[in-house]
């Protein structure tokens, strides 16, 4: 089962559950009501960069060598000593990251010269990437405390100081112009509550409930004016319907977590949503409004056109 700590399910499961479903939880469990969380690099945990380098080593991503992270060799040993239900997304490249990543890198255009957020963020390999792009500045959220160290860590060994790892819950609401604020940080710059101008998204829809957060998460970033992309590997929720392909890549992967050498990736856009159908309906008015016993108006008589907005339920 996703999310499960027993061994026996873990070998090629799908990914964990990067997001409980709960309303403001984060990592630290703390109330609070920063937008988009406070700098990680403010509150990181001895603990949380000493299990994090003790763990893992510097490694090139495999179809984004531009880009070195910390990486565990293999996911069950890492998975107990972090003693989450969720597995240690933050020590591996997954493939959906790899895939937009890469795209991100090739079309710099993409997020040059932007505010960037990446949500589930993990490892950082797509806020990374996005730095390496010329974003003007990156939000890496996440909500496991350790994925937040080896974001920071990450971002220092790639030389990418525009990267701010931040707790950003998927189930938070949008608030105050940034969304996804996992409560516990103190208030944030304001530089921090605008809207993003690019929100970026890979393997998110590995779960259902999951997967539908995610999904109403990036429409709203959408609907608040930001460009939003997302990249996943073909698992069982992506939202099809509601995304735009781009482009698709092979990716090479690690066997002991996808069952399966290589993935085929793609990269999509969310479009805007459609606007609502309109309806036109036409009155008569007469001036004056007289009628003569033989119903010919008198007075002279035009044509209103009502329009209305109108969504079927």
């Amino acid at each position: 089962m996703p999310g499960s700590r027993d061994n026996s399910n873990k070998r090629g499961a799908q990914p964990g559950n990067r997001a409980n479903g709960q309303p403001g939880n984060r990592a630290n469990g703390q109330p609070g009501t920063g937008p988009c969380g406070a700098a990680y690099s403010q509150a990181m945990t001895p603990e949380a960069e000493a299990l994090v380098r003790s763990a893992t080593a510097h490694a090139p991503v495999p179809f984004v060598p531009e880009v070195t992270l910390l990486t565990a060799p293999e996911p069950f040993g890492l998975w107990d000593r972090t003693e989450r239900d969720a597995p240690p997304f933050w020590a591996f490249p997954w493939a959906g990251g790899q895939g937009l990543a890469r795209y991100v890198l090739d079309h710099p255009e993409t997020v040059a010269g932007h505010a960037v957020l990446d949500i589930a963020s993990g490892s950082g390999l797509l806020a990374i990437a996005a730095a390496k792009a010329g974003a003007r500045s990156v939000i890496a959220g996440d909500i496991d405390e350790h994925a937040l160290a080896a974001i920071a860590l990450n971002a220092t060994a790639n030389s990418t100081p525009q990267v701010t790892a931040r707790p950003v819950d998927l189930s938070a609401t949008w608030d105050g112009g940034c969304p996804g604020d996992a409560a516990g940080g103190p208030a944030a710059s304001a530089a921090a509550r605008r809207t993003p101008d690019v929100v970026l998204a890979a393997d998110v829809f590995y779960q259902r409930e999951l997967a539908a957060m995610a999904l109403g998460f990036l429409k709203a970033a959408r609907r608040a004016g930001a460009t939003v992309l997302a990249a996943d590997p073909g698992r069982a929720f992506v939202p099809a319907t509601e995304l735009v392909p781009v482009i698709s890549y092979e990716i090479p992967v690690l066997a002991v977590l996808e069952d399966a050498s290589e993935k085929t990736v793609t990269v999509y856009r969310l479009p805007l949503p459609e606007p609502a159908p309109v309806l036109a309906r036409h009155l008569w008015r007469c001036h004056p409004p007289a009628f003569s016993v033989t119903g010919v108006a008198d007075g002279s008589c035009q044509a209103l056109i009502v329009i209305q907005s109108y969504s079927p339920t």
